[in-house]
């Protein structure tokens, strides 16, 4: 979901009774979707395995419980 700040972002969360669970930028929310759909329609495209995407997120900074896949 879109938000245009941290305070909507409590706002929200307060009112449904549920927990914040990432805050990410857009340009980061956009490298994060060209990096994931990257290549996807390549014919040898393989399903990256769990280590491939916890480091695709490690490397645009998404590290954390939230972004370990655990």
């Amino acid at each position: 979901m879109a938000f245009r700040s941290e305070g909507d972002i409590k706002l929200w969360v307060q009112s449904r009774g549920t927990e914040i669970g990432a805050i990410v930028d857009m340009q980061t929310v956009f490298q994060l979707g060209h990096d994931w759909y990257s290549g996807r329609f390549d014919p040898n495209w393989d399903r990256p395995d769990a280590d491939d995407v916890v480091s695709m997120f490690a490397s645009l900074g998404l590290t954390g419980p939230f972004w370990s896949l655990g």
